[in-house]
């Protein structure tokens, strides 16, 4: 898989630039320079199938693991992505790549497929051409359900401690799931549901997992079940830290390991300073990479994973963890299915439900606890593998390819 690379600009274009600069100033305009990490946004990759050639596909997800090749081993979604175009090349595609947030791209060329995240479908959509199959690959909740999410939490933390705190991960509006011909998910009904009703073929694909381990055999249930690790992204009060860290608070006998940064959170980490810092039972470690042994050796002194975000596309947190042997003690909006015999759904996320949901897992015999753990670590070992999701994704490369040799039949059809 190797970019087209892009001439580097002659002294000529270098001295035009300068000369623009100059006539800005000299009309007072300040000129802000973009931080290298933000530029990335606006980078094109452009990828040439080795096979025999079948068509052009453009995808508007993540641009800078194609950057920045290192990427793809240390966060998931890096390594999807990778993973999608390269599923397409090996089928005869060659993949133009963008960012999701690249709100300036122009399509110059005709697309068989095109492929998004969020808003390019609505915004590059009409550009292409009339045949172009436009899918999209769901990994949110729909924007007005994420978004009224978010601030209901916001909302409730104001009323609950009197905090009024920088809501994270809101997300633009768009029409993207107007505007797709199919829909591709993650997720499990939960998250399909907030897209309300629509008539689009949707095809589903496992969510990958960064890690895989073996069971952990030598658990001791009697020694860790009252420990539990939280372990997500940024946007702490989206993601019910806020909710943990007052829950654990009055449960001094219960333990809650936090993995998470929380740098770019200041106004959080300033409002529960004394939980994250100053309360026995309550242990913020920072970020931890998930493939290192520090993580399983952390996820070794717990018994489940707690999660109770208030909106998701389908948790990789939930699966990774899964198959570290954790069980999942979660939201029914993180946007994974449990069932009864291998985790524990919270139904409302109140701060006396986290309570109680975490003494009646703990109190649950050792010998239980080591079923439910087996029974999601095999259902993320069978379902939610890099392999799997290679397989699946190639399956339905497939049949978009069906649906789109029907779409350009039916339309030389109705012009001839």
């Amino acid at each position: 898989m190797t970019p087209l690379k892009t001439p580097e600009s002659s002294r000529g274009c270098r001295q035009v630039r300068e000369l623009i600069k100059k006539a800005f100033r000299s009309a007072g305009i300040k000129l802000t320079r973009i931080p290298p990490s933000e530029r990335k946004k606006w980078q094109s990759v452009s990828l040439r199938t080795r096979e025999s050639y079948k068509g052009q596909v453009l995808l508007s997800y993540r641009v800078e693991p194609f950057l920045n090749p290192s990427l793809k081993e240390r966060h998931i979604t890096a390594w999807m992505c990778v993973q999608i175009a390269q599923s397409f090349l090996d089928r005869g595609y060659n993949v133009d790549v963008i960012d999701y947030e690249n709100d300036t791209f122009i399509p110059k060329k005709n697309y068989d497929i095109f492929i998004d995240v969020h808003s390019n479908l609505e915004r590059i959509g009409p550009m292409l051409n009339q045949d172009c199959i436009k899918v999209l690959l769901i990994v949110w909740a729909h924007w007005l359900f994420h978004n009224y999410a978010n601030y209901r939490r916001h909302l409730d933390l104001q009323r609950r401690r009197n905090l009024i705190l920088n809501p994270k991960r809101q997300l633009e509006p768009t029409r993207s799931i107007e505007s797709a011909d199919l829909v591709l998910t993650y997720a499990n009904q939960f998250t399909l549901g907030t897209y309300g009703i629509f008539q689009k073929p949707v095809f589903h694909l496992p969510i990958p997992s960064q890690i895989t381990c073996p069971f952990p055999e030598d658990k001791d249930y009697e020694q860790i079940r009252k420990n539990y690790l939280y372990f997500s992204g940024f946007g702490a009060v989206h993601k019910g830290l806020d909710l943990l860290l007052e829950a654990f608070a009055g449960i001094p006998d219960y333990h809650l390991y936090v993995c998470c940064r929380l740098e770019d959170e200041k106004d959080f980490t300033d409002a529960y300073h004394e939980e994250l810092f100053q309360t026995p039972n309550i242990h913020h470690l920072g970020f931890v990479d998930i493939s290192s042994r520090d993580f399983i050796e952390l996820a070794d002194r717990c018994v489940g994973l707690i999660s109770p975000s208030c909106s998701e596309g389908g948790s990789g947190a939930v699966i990774n963890c899964g198959h570290a042997g954790l069980i999942p003690v979660i939201s029914y909006e993180c946007g994974i299915d449990v069932e009864e015999n291998s985790g524990f759904l919270l139904k409302n996320c109140s701060i006396e439900e986290i309570r109680t949901s975490v003494k009646t897992v703990s109190s649950f015999p050792s010998q239980k606890l080591n079923s439910m753990s087996r029974n999601f670590w095999e259902h993320a070992r069978k379902n939610h593998t890099r392999e799997r999701f290679a397989e699946e994704y190639g399956k339905v490369i497939d049949q978009i390819a069906d649906f789109h040799a029907s779409r350009r039949g039916s339309n030389i059809g109705s012009s001839a």
